[in-house]
């Protein structure tokens, strides 16, 4: 099973909604093909619990080439209980939470994961993404690995072949 790449926020600006919103326009931009079966859960306050979009390259067939977004909604009690300080050691005082994650995090689909990620942080500028274990990524990252090429991007990510 691949790894999981995480979407960081600030809980205090988070919307699922904007989040589903953003990456129905990256699909369209893109010609991403995107499926999404409107099987939400939602809070007892009634805001949005989870929902999850899939996204695949429209040319390939093969599922290692797409991968599934999963949306979280702000769970206040784990703020509570200070989940909004489990990323300070990667960038403090932020007030972060994994609010989305992409799964799984394949070598064959990792071409299709980074420019979902550079078209979301070019929107989201002040968001980041976290491969387990590996380092962050911000909007200006992001840009290097970009101008680089995408070698550079697989280098850091760490993922090997056939994973």
């Amino acid at each position: 099973m691949g790894r999981l790449a995480h979407l960081l926020k600030n809980w205090e600006n988070h919307s699922p909604e904007k989040v589903l919103i953003d990456t129905v326009k990256i699909c369209f931009r893109n010609g991403i093909k995107f499926e999404y079966q409107n099987w939400n859960s939602y809070f007892s306050n009634g805001s949005l619990k989870n929902t999850e979009i899939r996204l695949e390259e429209d040319s390939k067939n093969d599922e290692k080439q797409g991968f599934l977004l999963s949306i979280q909604g702000v769970e206040m009690e784990l703020i509570e209980i200070g989940q909004d300080k489990a990323f300070d050691y990667l960038i403090p005082n932020k007030n972060l939470c994994s609010l989305a994650y992409i799964e799984p995090v394949w070598q064959e689909n990792l071409e299709l994961i980074f420019l979902f990620i550079y078209e979301y942080l070019n929107i989201n500028r002040d968001d980041y993404f976290w491969f387990e274990g590996e380092d962050i990524l911000s909007w200006e990252s992001i840009q290097n690995f970009k101008k680089d090429g995408f070698e550079s991007f697989l280098k850091v990510v760490g993922i090997p072949e056939g994973s």
